[in-house]
Parts: C-alpha cells; structure tokens; sequence
C-alpha cells in the first residue's frame, strides 16, 4: 500500500531532488546533469539561489557561497559511471584552494559524498596535502531514488539510510552562512533528530518493517554509540579510583595532623569527585553485578557483550515508550522532542535529560521500567546524539495499526535476527508445546486461583509471553474488566532468572503483549496501575550462585524479597520450563534437603529436583531437559526422583540426528494411586525433514506446526494407544517422500511405569509401536491419496 507523503520533510525534498537526475539516459558528461542537482537539491532543498554559486570547467566544479559571499562549500563532478575517488581527489584540491569552505562534496551522479574539514588530529580526519577532513556522508542516489518510489520515507528507507540524507542539512545555507568563524564541520555534524521524518506523517508500521527499523536502530545507531560511552567510563572509572584514593589519603593526613580546614576541604572535593564520576560508578557496580552470572573468562568479549545489552535495554524502553505514547498511556515521543529542543536554548539539555524524562513517564506504566539498576548507566551515558536520532526514528513509525499480538511478533522477529545477544532462547514454537503437554491451554480453568505458573529460568521469556497469551484468550471468554484481566495475569504467572538482562527481556515482551489491555484498563480508570510483572532476577537453584545480595533499598529490595517468596514457594498449579543444560556449575555444593548435587549428568536435572517442591499436589510439570537423564549413569539418581515424586505422563525424546537430545518430561506431582503406564515417544529426524521442507512451518496458520503434529501423534490419555501414524499423516497431508522413504515423524509407544527404575530407560531399543507404519505400508497411503492436481 502506498501513502500520501506531506511535502515539506527535509529528507523527502532532498530525495525529490535528486529524481530528475535519472530521466535523461544520454547524460554522459557532467555538464548535463550538474545543473540539474545544483538547481533541485543545492537551490530548492539547500537554500542556494542563482547568485549564490558560481561554476568553471563545464560544470565539473561549483563552488558555493554563504551570506557573506565566502566560499562554504566546493563541489567537483565526474561523468557518470566515471570513479567517485578521482572526483574526491579534485574535491579535496577545491578545498584546499577555499580555506574558508568547510565542505567538500564529490558526486559522479549515482552517488555523492559529503566530506567535512576537521580538526588536525581529530581521530576520525584524515589528513591529505595539508588539508584535514573526515567524511560527513556517502550517498547512493540512484538506488535511494529507486527504493523509495511511491512509498514513503519510513516505509522505503531504514533510520541509517534516511540518517545519511539528514546530515546534508549541515550544507544548508543558512547553517553555513550562521556558523561561527573557522569552526570545523566535524564539530558541527546533524543528528537524525528533528530532521529526517518530523515534517511528515508517520509512516503506517507491519510487524516486519518495525522488526527491520529496530534492528537498524539497534545495530547503526545505539550499539556503537553505547560502546563507546562504555568504553570512554570505564577509562574514567581508573581515574577516578586513583584520585579518590590520592584525596582520602591526603584526608588522612590532615586529619593526622589536626588540620581541620583542610579536612573539611577535602572532604568537599571527594563529595564533588563522586558526584562528577557517578556514571561511571554506576557503570562500574552493573557491570559487577552482570559479571556475577555471566561465563565470559575475556574480559574485552564479557565488556562487549554488556555493552550490547545495556544499548538493547536502551531501545527496549524508547519502544515500550513509544507504544506507550501511541495508546494514551505515557507522553508522545514528538512532544518531548519538541519540549527538550525549546529547554535547549534556556538550559544546558540534551536527549539524554529527554529520555529521563522518557522513562519517568514510562514508569507510570511499569513501576522501574524493567530495570533493575544493572544497565540504569546507559541512561546517563553521553550519547544524547543516538538517542535522539532514536526518538526520532522511532516517532517516525505509525504503532497505531498493530495490535499487541502484531507488536510482539515484530519485537519476536527483531530477536530473531540476531539482534543481540538473546540468553536462555526459547522458540516460541518450543514454548507451545510445553505449555501444550502441561494441559496450560485456553479450554482449562488457568485463571483460577490454583493455576499459578512458574518458570524457574525464563530466558528470554517466550514461554511465560506464550503463557500470558493463553491466559488472555482464556480470560476473554469471561466477563472480566481490563483491570481484572491485566491482574490476574500479573499474579498468575512467575518468573525467575539469575541473568538481569534475561529479566529485562522477559518483562518488556509482557508489556507489549498486554499492552492493549493496559490502555483499555487505563481509559477505564485513569488511576488503574499494573505495577510490575512477577519476573524477578534470581538463581531458582538451591546454591544461590549468581544472587546478588549487597545492600538495597526500597523498590530492589522489595523485589528482592518478593523473588525469594517466590523461589521458595510452594503450590503451584503449573511449572513449565526450557530448562539451562550443560554441566552443574557447582556440584558439590548443597541442595534442599541437605543432598547434594554429586554426580548430576546436566544441570537441567537439578530443575527437575526442584519442581517436585514448587508443584502442589497433582500439579502438572512440563520441562525440556536434557536427553542423557535418559541413559547416563550419573542421572541415576535423578531418574529415581522423578519416578518417586511424580506420576509420569509423558517422555517425548527429540532426536535431532545430531549430538543433541533434548527430552521433554511432562508429570504429575505424586497424589494418589500410581499410574499404571505412560506415553513414550520419539520424535525422528524425519519430524525435521517435514520442517526443512516447509510441510510442517512454526507459528503459522497456513500449514501443519509441529505443536499440532506431534499432539495429534499423540494419545489422549498417558499410556493408552495412540492414534496410526497413517490416520495422522493423511488427515494433516503430510505424506511424501520423507514419510515414505524414512521413519515415521513421530514413533510412539506406551510403556509400563514398572521399568521407571534407576537403570537406564532404553526404551528406544524397544521394538516400533505396531502402531507405526512401515515403508510399504506408507507407500501404499501415499498412492492412496489423491494428488493436487486430482483434487
């Protein structure tokens, strides 16, 4: 679809600028086009007239003029298709003739490049024949002109490619004409905000543009500016520690020496020294309590890795901000653009004082803003450019056409694209079938009192996100006022994880799938507050490794000790998770009941261990572990618990034709008689096959998902026979040659809970379930059915 775009955006004028460059095919020469991009984008969009630029050589150089008649900017053209380096070369020549100009401008018609005198010594000029400069922007016309078409700015270009445009505001004529004498361009460079998109309509979002504009921001705009603001403190954090070091010293002396002026003195200069280097104290503390939890032995990896998410918490909060703002709940993006520019002029403000604001408004939506102090740095870090060029972008995106299911599934594909640096991922396909094979549907009564969810190692959240989807159809088949609804999935589920980052996720994704809720509970009660999710940042494990236990006050340690009420709870309905496999971190240490972890084969085991407490009685678990609590000697134990603590209802084994094993074990907690059998089921390369062949596509409407493939493979009841594979496979028209040629997607068989010893539970040695049909039998189906073409 395409939209009316409002003239006047100074990154569509430039755009329009430069279209009449490309309709005259015979231009070969730079006399033919020149005047053509000096009348349309330096005289209409820049703000030079006739008389205000003067041209020798045919057109091949131009020099313009500022208000005062002084050279301001030199342009040298080529021919098209000619190298744009020789008409750099000749650029820089022109300026190095005009010491007065400060820009340079090459262009060979399909792209222009803008560079800008710097500073000798300025770490980003380069220096050629006595002439500093540094590129201010490179431009490919011909393919922006191309790529946009009839659609709008927003909509065409990412926030990079339409920020490579706004910088030539810095060639406007009046900006050159107003700038102090001698100043250096590379002192006065643009930022996207306030000038790429504020004088036209947002552009109207989907849910892939608006994952593709928050992967642009995240990686060209807040990553290497958060980055650098890291690495800038962490060089001031040294300095600071030894000249607070040098000033208590000297404190110590005077005082030793009775001199109480100068006690008091110094004093005053520690009490300012912190107060200037509090960011990067705060910085130095995050970091600290991140590397708490994190397994990073290099430190310049571990650095990068948190600066990358201190940039994402950052960009989490603009867009629940600007969400926010689109539906009533906090103050519009635009207005606080517009409200900082008029404070700039009175007071020294920049973006970083705007986004403070931000997130004091947004905290009327969620009380701390998903953060727990970790990553409260990044706020206060000096990178108000990329801030501001994130408002900006952002404001520029029309949410109002997303529905909060649609808001999700674009912030899904965002993570998607490797984005970050997602901890603990779970696919959302994944967490359905969890949920699935826990009974945590719509169709049961999981908004009772009774039915509360925990998932001990959140991650990402795409289990507990999934969770409250379901809670909320379930709830929109009641009665239930948005209030109320908002409520009981705030108080239903729960959440822990150790990794901060991973709890910041977690509750940004509930917020934008709530969203909608939130605003109609909002409109019904302008006092309604939601307060905060029940995701808390704590080690669900006994050993509470990776806690952090220093001092805190207020809101940190109510959720603190909110996290360790839950983490100690007892009772719950539900506890589904994709547990963290790998080795126990620390396996001789202590565990409930003083057992100890000797001997576990995978630290999911240890999940499992812990659910038999969480659950009450007759509460279900679903958990994804690792496949060796299967076979390995050292699960002994642990399989032993299992059969003891809960009645098994299902052992669904993943066998990925690869190293991995995963194994989905979905029980009971032990209440009353004990089952007689259980379902076990493979799940065989074959399943993959369907999946690589787009048969069987996760999160799809249009064809089979693997939650309804392996459900309807499935038997009703634990134990009881499960459907023929051949009845599944035709009635979801999966028959093909991966189903004909090789095992079954699916092999399923019932087994006698009498083999649930401490020995190994082989029981894929088992012969096939007679169940299971084999190739000939599939064949034979597969002439059955009717061809596309028959039907």
């Amino acid at each position: 679809m395409t939209r009316t775009r409002t003239r006047g955006g100074f990154v569509f004028r430039a755009i329009d600028g430069a279209r009449e460059l490309f309709g005259r095919s015979a231009a070969v020469e730079a006399a033919d086009y020149v005047p053509l991009l000096v009348r349309q984008l330096f005289g209409d969009v820049l703000g030079y007239d006739d008389i205000a630029y003067s041209q020798c050589e045919q057109w091949g150089e131009v020099t313009f003029v500022d208000e005062n008649g002084q050279p301001a900017v030199v342009l040298a053209a080529a021919a098209p298709g000619d190298d744009l380096r020789a008409a750099r070369r000749r650029a820089l020549d022109a300026l190095d003739d005009a010491p007065a100009a400060r820009y340079a401008v090459a262009t060979n018609r399909d792209r222009l490049a803008v560079l800008a005198r710097a500073q000798f010594g300025h770490p980003d000029a380069t220096e050629r024949r006595g002439v500093a400069t540094r590129e201010l922007t490179e431009i490919d016309l011909r393919a922006t002109v191309e790529r946009v078409g009839d659609r709008s700015i927003a909509e065409a270009l990412t926030p990079g490619q339409q920020l490579s445009f706004a910088k030539l505001t810095a060639l406007q004529r009046d900006a050159v004409s107003s700038a102090p004498e001698g100043s250096a361009g590379a002192d006065a460079e643009p930022t996207f905000g306030g000038l790429a998109t504020t004088d036209e309509s947002p552009a109207a979002a989907t849910p892939s543009s608006l994952a593709e504009a928050l992967t642009e921001l995240l990686a060209e705009i807040l990553r290497p500016a958060v980055s650098d603001a890291f690495d800038q403190l962490t060089h001031r954090i040294q300095e600071f520690a030894d000249r607070e070091a040098e000033i208590e010293a000297r404190i110590e002396a005077a005082k030793a020496a009775g001199n109480e002026p100068a006690v008091t003195d110094l004093r005053a200069d520690l009490f300012e020294l912190r107060e200037a280097y509090a960011t990067a104290r705060r910085l130095e503390a995050g970091f600290a309590r991140w590397r708490r939890v994190v397994d990073a032995d290099d430190e310049a990896a571990a650095a990068d890795q948190f600066a990358v998410e201190s940039a994402a918490v950052a960009l989490d909060t603009l867009l629940l901000a600007r969400v926010a703002a689109d539906r009533g709940l906090a103050g519009d993006l635009g207005d606080y653009r517009r409200f900082w520019a008029d404070q700039t002029e009175h007071a020294e403000r920049d973006a970083t004082d705007m986004v403070r604001a931000v997130r004091e408004e947004l905290a009327g939506v969620s009380a701390g803003a998903t953060d727990d102090g970790t990553f409260a740095w990044v706020f206060e870090a000096d990178v108000a450019d990329a801030f501001a060029d994130a408002v900006s972008a952002l404001a520029a995106i029309d949410v109002s056409g997303l529905s909060a299911r649609e808001l999700t599934a674009a912030f899904e594909a965002h993570l998607d694209a490797d984005a970050r640096p997602v901890r603990g991922a779970t696919r959302p396909s994944t967490a359905g079938l969890l949920l699935d094979r826990a009974g945590y549907t719509a169709d049961a009564t999981i908004d009772a009192a009774d039915a509360d969810l925990l998932d001990p190692a959140c991650g990402d959240g795409s289990l507990l996100v999934g969770a409250a989807d379901r809670l909320l159809d379930r709830l929109a088949r009641t009665d239930a006022t948005a209030a109320a609804t908002l409520s009981t999935v705030r108080d239903r589920i729960h959440g822990l994880d150790r990794h901060p980052y991973a709890v910041h996720l977690t509750e940004s994704r509930l917020l934008l799938r709530t969203i909608d809720v939130h605003s109609d509970a909002a409109a019904a009660d302008d006092e309604f507050s939601l307060g905060r999710f029940g995701v808390y940042r704590a080690d669900a494990l006994p050993s509470g490794r990776g806690e952090y236990t220093g001092a805190a006050h207020g809101d940190r340690a109510r959720r603190r000790e909110q996290a360790a009420t839950v983490r100690s709870r007892e009772g719950f309905g539900f506890v589904v998770s994709d547990a963290p496999t790998g080795a126990p971190e620390d396996a001789s240490g202590p565990v409930e009941g003083g057992e100890t972890a000797t001997g576990a084969a995978d630290r999911s085991t240890l999940f499992l261990d812990r659910a038999g407490e969480w659950l009450a009685p007759c509460g279900r678990l679903s958990m994804a572990v690792d496949g060796s609590l299967l076979t390995a000697e050292a699960a002994a134990d642990a399989r032993s618990r299992l059969a003891a603590s809960f009645r098994l209802r299902e052992l669904v084994e993943f066998d990925t034709g690869s190293g991995a094993m995963p194994l989905f074990v979905a029980a009971e907690r032990d209440a009353g008689p004990a089952a007689d059998a259980f379902t076990y089921a493979r799940v065989t390369p074959t399943f993959l096959d369907l999946v690589r062949e787009g048969l069987v596509r996760p999160g799809t409407e249009d064809a089979t998902t693997p939650a309804e493939l392996l459900s309807r493979s499935l038997p009703t009841a634990p134990g009881d026979d499960p459907p023929p594979m051949t009845t599944v496979l035709v009635e979801l028209d999966l028959v093909c040659d991966a189903t004909v040629d090789g095992a079954m997607p699916v092999e399923v068989r019932s087994v006698d809970c009498g083999r649930l010893t401490a020995d190994a539970w082989a029981f894929a040695a088992d012969e096939p379930s007679a169940t299971a049909p084999g190739a000939a039998e599939a064949a034979a189906m597969l002439e059955r059915s009717p061809s596309p073409a028959e039907e």
